[in-house]
């Protein structure tokens, strides 16, 4: 592999990571929404947290769909004529490595947080209050992140086919 498709790689890795993490910000912006606050300056916050969810995934999709506009302002073209030491890997099986990588890491991180969150709800639901929105939220984006991880890992080689069929990979 040459270290353009090195790069090419690294950075849709890293794309993934910064949408998956995103999903905390919609999380965020979902319970902004669900506070009742007498605040003058609610609409601008609003405004602040929807801008930042689409800065966000637009640098997400930037790095997970558009590797190559970055590849080709950081490289040469005469300047990436040389091999790495490890050309015995096929980019699909990189791919799938990342993926793998980041679906487990994700679970590790997320898994104590919905465990918390889930006996939380339950809890309140056997009080009997009824202001649960907050923990009933939070259950639904750490399960997000943790469908969104599981799918990473399931499908990582399918996902590693897709990412590694770029113009990059393939000019050589």
């Amino acid at each position: 592999m040459k270290r353009k498709e090195i790069v090419d790689w690294a950075l849709k890795i890293i794309g993934i990571l910064v949408f998956i993490y995103s999903i905390n910000a919609i999380k965020e912006f979902i319970l902004f929404n669900l506070l009742d606050m007498n605040n003058q300056n609610q609409g601008l916050l609003k405004l602040i947290l929807f801008v930042f969810l689409v800065l966000q995934w637009s640098i997400a999709a930037l790095l997970t769909f558009r590797t190559r506009i970055l590849t080709n302002l950081l490289f040469k073209k005469e300047d990436d004529t040389t091999e790495t030491t490890i050309s015995a890997i096929d980019s699909v099986q990189l791919f799938k490595v990342g993926f793998v990588l980041i679906g487990l890491s994700i679970i590790v991180f997320s898994l104590p947080n919905f465990i918390v969150d889930f006996f939380k709800y339950t809890s309140s639901v056997q009080k009997g209050l009824v202001n649960n929105k907050f923990e009933l939220t939070n259950i639904f984006i750490v399960g997000l992140r943790l469908v969104f991880s599981s799918t990473l890992i399931i499908n990582s080689q399918r996902l590693g086919h897709y990412f590694s069929k770029s113009e990059i990979t393939h000019t050589s």
